[in-house]
Formats: structure tokens, C-alpha cells, sequence
């Protein structure tokens, strides 16, 4: 009985010993004890509609208006500081994106219920100038917008987080409409937001418009203004690109080129804006009965798209087009799966490889474009 009690003591000890040496590492390391149960980015994770992206050096945790930033020690990850937006314009705001470029932090809001008042490029300088600070230039649509017509807009802030401790707001940059994607391309950021005309208005006629904006904020230099650093923002434009509803957008991008593609109940339409660092030009768009919603069953090559598609009349039914530069039709192969089950797509320069069901492949050669050569290989064969 005796030695059952001292092994019953000896094992107390050891227990409570292990606990105080756990305790003192969270604290000597400065580290939540729940932290110790719950490691990684999972801990700082607490909400849950919170956020959460890395840089490469911190971790970004969003929730809406207030972000937490920690070191980006997957153990234990500390907090080194926090930024609260307080802008007035975000009362009903909702966060949409984050980008990182070079020290730059840049987040996306889309604020509701806001009547806005386009800035016109024609408009009285005196007038022009409390207005170029807040609005994009909205006349290069060709015709002078109403002086309201939407309820949405998006601010985008631009942060200097080359002091993680000491976060600067260098500018902000507000532009209409529904927010849908952001294209990041090297230090550039292509924007496609949306807007309804309202009212009766027939400068879009009462349509969704899809714009295009550009903004690059690398290799570029910095003005000081009253002492304070702001962003130099090369380019801030944009083209109307379309005018139908859709349910919704994918956008596929390419060394020279962007694609936004909208699905509108069962038609695709691709749009493609040729770019460069300072340059946004629509190109053209072309419009297939069927459904693409996988930018990876896309591929451009020697300056001619391919991609393969759902027919809208057997959704079984896989169909492949392809394209010049200018989105005119070089040659389109329908039901190429042969209505059995499409399994993955394999790109290569001309040719385009399918996998389906029962290891059966084929592969496409557009290195004659107009008269494509179609292989078949059955893999079950011995």
C-alpha cells in the first residue's frame, strides 16, 4: 500500500513539474498559453469570418475593417501590430481584397449605400479640382455621365509597410461600381468592378457594365507632398468592356493579355484587353452557347487562344475552339470527349492533350490551325 502511495506522489510531481515548464516557455516567449494547444495560423484565427494572408514575411488577419498583423513564426505566431481604417466613407463597407506589391500593403473595400458624382474630365477647373483627389475620370465613355446613378463604390487604400511598426497611409483611390475580381501581373493590378444605371437613364442602357481599371504603382517615384510620401499612380483608367448581366466572371491572364469571361445563364462571352505597363486597350469578344468556367481549360499561344467548353445543349458534350488574336474563329472541334467523362486538360504550345474516362487520350495539334490533326490512344490496350 505504501509504495503504491509513493508512486501515486512520485507521478503527481512529475505532472505538475511539466506543467510549470510549459507555463514558464509560453510566458518567457510571450506567447498566449492557448497557443501551446493550438499552434500555427490557426491560433490567431479566432473569428470566424476573419481573413487570413501571408506575405512571405507576416500574417495578415482581416476582419473587415481592423487587421492584426503577426511575425510569421508557424509555432507561435506574436502580434506586432494592428491598423483600424476609420476613413468615414467605409460606415458600410465591406472588405474585399488584399494585394502585396514590393512594401506596398493595398486593400480593397466596397461601400454601400453612397450616391456618387462621376468626375468629368470636362468639367470646370474650379470645380474639377475637389473632385480629382476622390473620383476616376468617367469621360472617356464618350458621353457625359448623370450626376448620380449608382449606390456602390470602392475605396482602395494604399499602404507603406516597409516599417511594420510604423504603417503609413501613402494614398487612397476611389472608383464606382460593384467590386467582381482583381488581376494582379507583376506590380500592376487590373480592377473589373460593375454598375447599373438607374432611373431611366439610357447611357448604358439600364445594363451592367463591366470596367477595366489599371493601376500600377511599381518602379515608380515617390512625391512628397507637405511631407508626407504618396503612391505615384501611373495610370487610373477605364474602358467599358461589356453591357449584359452575368451570373458571374472568371478572367484568365497572359503574358500580353487579360480575359474576363462572362457567363450570362448558358452563353460564355470572352472579352480580351491587350496590356501593358500603362496601356489598357479592348480588343474584342466572341461568345460560345455553353458554359466556361475554368480559366485552366484556357490557353494562349503564339498570340491564339484555346479553350474548351460545356455545350449548352448535353452538358456531356466537351467542345474545343480556337482563336486568333483578335477573337475571330480559326476552328472549333465539338464534342471532342466523345460524351464520355472529361478528366483533365494538359496544354502544350500547339496542342492541347484530353484525358477521359478509361484511360483514353487525345491530343489535338493546331500546328496547322485551319486543319487540326486528332491522335487517340487507348492505354487499356495490350
Amino acid at each position: 500500500m505504501k509504495r503504491k502511495f509513493k508512486k501515486f506522489i512520485f507521478l503527481a510531481l512529475i505532472f505538475l513539474l511539466c506543467n510549470i515548464q510549459l507555463s514558464s516557455y509560453a510566458l518567457t516567449n510571450n506567447v498566449p498559453s492557448n497557443a501551446i494547444a493550438k499552434k500555427g495560423s490557426e491560433s490567431i484565427m479566432n473569428k470566424p469570418n476573419s481573413v487570413l494572408e501571408n506575405n512571405g514575411e507576416y500574417y495578415f488577419k482581416i476582419d473587415n475593417l481592423n487587421i492584426s498583423i503577426y511575425n510569421s513564426d508557424k509555432d507561435f505566431p506574436t502580434a506586432i501590430n494592428e491598423l483600424t481604417l476609420t476613413d468615414g466613407a467605409l460606415k458600410n463597407a465591406t472588405y474585399k481584397d488584399i494585394f502585396f506589391i514590393e512594401n506596398k500593403l493595398i486593400l480593397i473595400y466596397e461601400i454601400l449605400n453612397k450616391k456618387l458624382i462621376p468626375y468629368d474630365i470636362n468639367m470646370d477647373s474650379s470645380k474639377k479640382n475637389n473632385f480629382k483627389d476622390t473620383f476616376v475620370q468617367s469621360s472617356t465613355l464618350g458621353k457625359t455621365p448623370p450626376k448620380t446613378f449608382d449606390s456602390r463604390g470602392n475605396l482602395i487604400f494604399f499602404y507603406d509597410i516597409s516599417d511594420i511598426k510604423n504603417i503609413k497611409l501613402e494614398n487612397k483611390l476611389y472608383i464606382h461600381g460593384d467590386y467582381e475580381t482583381t488581376v494582379q501581373k507583376d506590380n500592376t493590378l487590373y480592377i473589373l468592378t460593375s454598375f447599373y444605371s438607374k432611373g431611366g437613364n439610357n447611357l448604358f442602357n439600364n445594363t451592367t457594365s463591366d470596367l477595366a481599371h489599371i493601376i500600377n504603382i511599381g518602379n515608380t517615384k515617390s512625391k512628397r507632398v507637405h511631407n508626407l510620401t504618396k503612391v505615384d499612380l501611373i495610370k487610373q483608367n477605364f474602358i467599358r468592356i461589356s453591357s449584359i448581366k452575368c451570373n458571374s466572371i472568371i478572367e484568365y491572364l497572359s503574358n500580353d493579355s487579360l480575359y474576363f469571361i462572362t457567363l450570362n445563364n448558358t452563353k460564355s462571352t470572352i472579352y480580351r484587353l491587350s496590356m501593358t505597363s500603362d496601356k489598357l486597350k479592348y480588343v474584342n469578344k466572341f461568345s460560345v452557347d455553353g458554359y466556361l468556367t475554368n480559366p485552366k481549360f484556357m490557353n494562349e499561344y503564339n498570340k491564339k487562344l484555346t479553350f474548351i467548353y460545356q455545350s449548352a445543349e448535353n452538358y456531356k458534350n466537351y467542345n474545343i475552339v480556337l482563336l486568333d488574336e483578335n477573337l475571330n474563329l480559326i476552328k472549333e472541334i465539338k464534342n471532342i470527349n466523345n460524351s464520355k467523362k472529361l478528366t483533365s486538360v494538359q496544354f502544350f504550345k500547339n496542342s492541347v492533350k484530353l484525358s477521359i474516362e478509361n484511360s483514353h487520350f487525345k491530343v489535338v495539334d493546331f500546328s496547322t490551325p485551319s486543319k487540326p490533326k486528332i491522335s487517340e490512344i487507348n492505354a487499356n490496350i495490350t
